[in-house]
């Protein structure tokens, strides 16, 4: 389980100042792209039997979805093998995040076995958990990036 010292958000608040914005739209950002880009696609060739007919990879990572105020509902048929579009449609909402409730949801029905189970050799220990143990080091880049 990730944990996360909520008693720093006063002392990042007084590094980032009037930039604090800046800050919570990078680590998201920067947060999302490590859960999306860790997210397994499909291989076929590590898989103990055939893949189904039509079978394409990229479903998992293509259905991560941000938005404002309430989670996503529902899936979307987006294929995504390298990240790219899903991270582009992520950074889009990170923009209006400050200030407000953000959530990044994938609604797939194997997305917990993914994250949970091991199901995938590609990602034994989720995307989500060893993300999110790395939300230090995530904002502390943030707060790098200010100066520079």
């Amino acid at each position: 389980m990730a944990n996360f010292d909520f008693s720093r958000l006063r002392d990042i608040e007084r590094i980032a100042g009037d930039r604090m914005d800046e800050v919570v739209r990078g680590t998201l950002l920067d947060l999302s792209k490590r859960i999306v880009l860790r997210t397994p696609v499909g291989n076929p060739s590590l898989w103990q039997g055939p893949p189904p007919p039509g079978y394409t990879g990229g479903q998992a990572r293509g259905n991560w979805q941000a938005s404002i105020s309430s989670p996503a509902s529902g899936t979307t048929t987006a294929i995504d093998k390298t990240g790219t579009p899903t991270i582009t449609s992520i950074a889009g909402e990170t923009q209006n995040a400050p200030g407000n409730v953000w959530y990044l949801t994938n609604n797939l029905p194997y997305i917990s076995i993914l994250e949970h189970d091991g199901w995938s050799t590609q990602a034994k220990e989720g995307m989500v958990r060893i993300s999110l143990r790395e939300l230090d080091r995530s904002i502390d880049e943030q707060i790098a990036n200010l100066s520079g």
